[in-house]
């Protein structure tokens, strides 16, 4: 168990500090929705639509907050691997984090 804290911060920064992690770039659902399906082998439906009243165009998470308070960077930066290592956690712990 660790019992010190890991970060160069104060616990109560970290607290009351929201954090954005995320890597910057844009990507378009229906390539988001075809590289899961290709990483998964799984039938993923999509149902194509007109965009509803009030939708963004385009939404990016900006981690810049994450990247200035503690000097994160994200590991990966397309699509294809952030899916794979997110997909390949979920299936060597089934019951999520009750497994270890």
């Amino acid at each position: 168990m660790r019992t010190s804290w890991p970060l160069n911060i104060s616990k109560t920064a970290m607290i009351a500090t929201p954090l954005t992690w995320a890597h910057q770039l844009a990507f378009q659902i229906w390539k988001l929705s075809k590289s899961a399906r290709k990483v998964t082998g799984k039938a993923i439906p999509v149902t194509m639509a007109p965009r509803r009243a009030g939708d963004p165009s385009t939404l990016i998470a900006a981690s810049d907050k994450a990247r200035e308070t503690l000097g994160w960077v994200p590991k990966y930066d397309n699509m294809e691997a952030i899916i794979e290592t997110a997909w390949n956690w979920h299936l060597n712990h089934p019951n999520g984090y009750a497994d270890r």
